[in-house]
């Protein structure tokens, strides 16, 4: 006995697909892809159809870097890089989009007050887009107090510009008019609002909502991008999206305007703080500068002595200008040393210079010592008064600059930043594009539908390729039997008839099922020469696969060859082949035969060139009927009279009826649907047979889709049919 192998070594080919397999899958399945396409293409027109569209606004912006300031006054540019503040782009862009600048923003537009109309429908808003007669609301002033921020208030239209105010839970608060100050009372407290205008027949409902400033902040920002235009150019583009151009618009000329005056506000208090500290250090070295006069006046008072000569004039003065320069070049040195290292070539080069002056000054000091004690502290008083003399002068000068740089920043004419372009909207939405939503539907249902034509194979392991039970069991594939429309037609018609059922094999003798049958024909006499008898068996796994079609129309084909062909309809559970033949009932049949009651020649059917044998009466106990000796003897006697016995029996895998058919014929087809079973299920019908004794002789793979490419592979046998 033949054994049956373990599914698992093979069973792997099944999941393997070639490019030309996978070709004829998604051809198979391509009304699911056009479907899934169809519908991706109809919600992306719904989305266009009645999406707000969306508009960007755009405006250009300059920030000034930082200028130097060359030909200043010496102590100016020693104390500039106190109060100038680094004004780059990428600090700039965190500046736009600050809370300070777009709360401003938000609240000189009043942009935290909702008012919009309720729509019944979704495609109000898709209607009523664009047009003049839109509800709308339009509010010039509206206090509410803290405790009904987030809160949702109701206008509802009476005509007339009359409205009703009403309050969360739907309760009047007042009822008011366009133009004119409204007042309420809401838990306590008062409120006031007055209606700019007013569009909306009677009835017609909105919402009047004060938020919380931080809303439409993050609504703004979200919206709103900052980015600077090429490398290092300190110009910023800014781009705005909103629903509605000219609104958007207006939202962000306030942005570029709440920023300039913050940049201006900025710039008057960098100046302010800068005269402050001007105004401290003049007042102390006014100080400083009349005690040093002071100590010189007490000096000379005290020594009683005269003015020093020309000679000791000149080095003070040389000693002065010395201490100056030497100044200036620490200050520089300081500043070189916040960009360069101190081993730095221009920072050497400094050293040397203020290396060489303090030499001169240990020069100018050893002239000093040379002269008498008295001239000596004469000489260092005046030295003190004079650069004390110059500082202050210096410092006022500044303050000079200061107070006009002050001036002209309260006046907000100073600042590190201009509009180059004001807010321009665009002229056609930039959302949704339709082009892109129309191109990604089509791809996104495209890849579903193959998707679901994937999973729809995954989820299905049924066998689909007739090599695979060849390679698996052993055991030839007899025929492969092609998916008819034919029939599809003759079942459809078959709902409506009363009378006898139309064979697919007389009706349409050309269609390639038939053909198939015949080949199957073909090939069964080479598997009955050693059979013991010329009995045929056609049996199945599961029902509604197509075996009782496959048995009658089979049965027509043999007798249409000329031999002597007998059909048993043996399924004594289910069956129904006696209404091919025009018996509407299906007592006087097999059950009877086996019970005794009649002679299997007394129940012949006659039709389409054979005889049939019908079930009978169903009996309780069809096995028991099967097992007995009566069923081998009537077998035997039908084998001696007819040239071919076709036996159509119940699934293998339900009940055992099929199995003990199948040890007392000669032939043992199993019949299996493509992509309907398992190679397991396969397996479990093949040893179930086996067991009870019988033993297939091949497979019919039956309803093959004919583009498939697995059937062009087994369409040799009957490629040539009749011609119509």
């Amino acid at each position: 006995m033949k054994s049956i192998p373990n599914v698992s070594s093979t069973s792997s080919k099944a999941d393997e697909l070639s490019l030309g397999e996978l070709l004829t899958l998604l051809w198979g399945g391509r009304w699911i892809v056009l479907s899934c396409t169809l519908l991706a293409l109809l919600l992306g027109g719904f989305y266009i159809l009645f999406a707000t569209p969306i508009y960007q606004i755009e405006a250009l912006l300059q920030v000034e870097a930082k200028q130097d300031s060359k030909g200043a006054p010496a102590l100016a540019v020693r104390t500039e890089g106190l109060f100038e503040v680094n004004a780059q782009a990428r600090a700039e862009v965190e500046i736009l989009q600050s809370n300070r600048v777009l709360g401003r923003a938000a609240e000189a537009l009043h942009l935290d007050l909702i008012t919009l109309p309720i729509l019944n429908r979704l495609s109000d808003s898709a209607f009523f887009r664009g047009k003049k007669e839109a509800p709308r609301l339009e509010v010039e002033t509206c206090e509410l107090p803290e405790g009904a921020r987030g809160q949702r208030f109701t206008l509802m239209a009476q005509g007339n510009g009359v409205f009703v105010w009403m309050d969360p839970q739907g309760q009047i608060l007042a009822q008011g008019k366009v133009g004119e100050e409204t007042q309420a009372t809401w838990q306590g407290q008062p409120m006031m609002l007055k209606v700019r205008n007013l569009v909306g027949k009677a009835g017609q409902c909105f919402i009047l909502q004060r938020q919380h400033l931080q809303e439409p902040i993050q609504d703004i920002r979200k919206n709103l991008t900052v980015a600077e235009k090429g490398k290092e150019t300190n110009i910023l583009s800014l781009t705005f999206q909103h629903p509605l151009p000219d609104r958007g618009t207006e939202i962000l000329n306030a942005v570029l305007d709440q920023y300039v005056r913050q940049n201006v506000e900025r710039k008057a208090e960098e100046a302010s703080r800068a005269q402050t500290f001007l105004q401290e250090q003049a007042s102390h070295l006014r100080g400083k500068l009349k005690g040093s006069e002071q100590l010189l006046n007490q000096f000379r008072a005290g020594a009683r002595t005269a003015d020093i000569n020309e000679e000791a004039k000149l080095v003070v003065k040389q000693s002065v200008d010395l201490e100056s320069q030497l100044l200036a070049l620490r200050q520089k040195r300081e500043e070189l040393l916040r960009t360069y290292q101190e081993r730095s070539d221009v920072v050497a080069t400094l050293d040397q210079q203020i290396a060489k002056l303090q030499t001169e000054g240990r020069r100018l000091e050893a002239q000093v010592k040379s002269l008498p004690r008295t001239q000596q502290e004469v000489m260092r008083l005046m030295r003190d008064v004079q650069v004390n003399q110059e500082l202050y002068s210096s410092l006022m000068n500044l303050e000079s600059v200061s107070n006009q740089q002050l001036q002209m920043a309260r006046a907000g004419e100073i600042g590190n930043a201009r509009i180059v372009d004001r807010a321009v909207a665009s002229l056609d939405p930039v959302k949704p594009q339709k082009a892109l939503v129309i191109t990604l539907g089509t791809l996104m249902g495209a890849l579903v539908g193959v998707g679901l034509v994937m999973l729809r194979r995954a989820l299905h392991s049924g066998v689909e390729d007739p090599q695979i039970l060849e390679a698996q069991f052993g055991l030839p594939v007899m025929v492969t039997i092609p998916h008819s429309l034919n029939q599809m037609d003759l079942t459809r018609k078959s709902r409506k008839a009363v009378g006898p059922l139309t064979l697919l094999s007389t009706a349409h003798p050309e269609d390639m099922v038939v053909e198939s049958l015949r080949s199957l024909r073909t090939s069964l006499q080479f598997s009955l020469v050693d059979a013991p008898n010329r009995a045929i068996l056609i049996a199945g796994s599961s029902p509604e696969i197509g075996k009782s079609f496959v048995s009658v129309n089979f049965a027509v084909v043999l007798a249409q060859l000329g031999a002597r062909v007998l059909l048993v309809d043996a399924d004594m559970r289910k069956g129904k082949l006696h209404r091919h033949f025009g018996a509407l009932e299906r007592k006087g049949g097999l059950s009877e035969i086996l019970v005794g009651r009649l002679a299997w020649r007394d129940v012949l059917h006659h039709g389409h060139g054979l005889d049939m044998i019908s079930t009978g009466t169903l009996p309780p106990n069809p096995s028991e009927l099967l097992s007995g000796k009566r069923f081998g003897a009537f077998l035997g006697e039908v084998c001696e009279a007819y040239d071919y016995v076709i036996l159509d029996a119940p699934p293998v895998l339900a009940v055992t009826d099929a199995a003990i058919i199948g040890a007392q014929v000669g032939a043992v087809l199993l019949l299996v649907k493509d992509g309907q079973h398992p190679l397991g299920e396969i397996q479990a019908t093949l040893k179930g047979l086996e067991i009870a004794g019988a033993h297939a002789k091949g497979f019919i793979f039956n309803d093959v889709n004919p583009q498939s490419a697995r059937f062009g592979y087994h369409r040799y046998a009957y490629y040539y049919g009749y011609q119509p």
